[in-house]
């Protein structure tokens, strides 16, 4: 019977990410084992170089939590208003593992190719403008939204919030914004083009 591993790899991994984020590509392997709980040897065994364990620790994101969570946005009475929630929720999501992202283009990786395992920023981009997607494309049908091309709507929304947290987390002098304005400004330009029509009286 084989063997229990008393320490898991994503234990080990959880490890790596955080020294790595602390101290980049520097941060040594001894360190990263003693703070896993394990031997050096044994980090090597089951990643096999400093660079894999590195492209393992940072190219593995959490997916969002609020994938599930559809349901919260659609009992939030005034539409705008879940807007921004939504909002809110990406751009917390991005404000965690963008620093993972940074570190990652500083070794030379491209988000989406090069890195291993099935929750890579890639994927997960995938599944958020999916999601975003399918969000707008229920509220157009319970007539809270105009009917914009949700896709391409995605895409907008993903894309501005990952350059303002990129911004934010380079400290690109200039381009920072603080969170609340940028949402508020993000929201009431996006519902400029989603509002639905006003009410015909009759």
């Amino acid at each position: 019977m084989a063997r229990t591993r008393e320490v898991s790899d994503n234990q080990i991994l959880d490890s790596a990410r955080a020294l790595f984020l602390a101290h980049g590509f520097s941060a040594s392997t001894i360190a990263i084992a003693q703070k896993a709980g394990v031997s050096e040897a044994l980090l090597f065994k089951r990643f096999g170089s400093k660079e894999r364990l590195f492209a393992y620790a940072l190219g593995t994101c959490e997916p969002p939590s609020f994938l599930d969570r559809m349901g919260e946005l659609e009992a939030i009475e005034d539409p705008k208003a879940a807007l921004r929630a939504l909002l809110r929720w990406v751009l917390g999501y991005f404000s965690k593992v963008m620093p993972q992202l940074v570190a990652l283009q500083s070794r030379g990786y491209a988000y989406d190719s090069g890195l291993p395992g099935d929750s890579n920023p890639r994927d997960i981009s995938k599944q958020l403008i999916e999601w975003i997607a399918r969000y707008l494309e229920r509220e157009v049908a319970r007539g809270r939204m105009r009917s914009p091309d949700r896709w391409f709507a995605a895409r907008i929304i993903l894309g501005t919030i990952s350059n303002h947290v990129f911004f934010t987390t380079t400290g690109q002098e200039g381009m920072a914004m603080e969170a609340e304005p940028f949402i508020e400004g993000f929201a009431a330009l996006l519902w400029e083009g989603m509002a639905p029509p006003p009410l015909r009286s009759k």
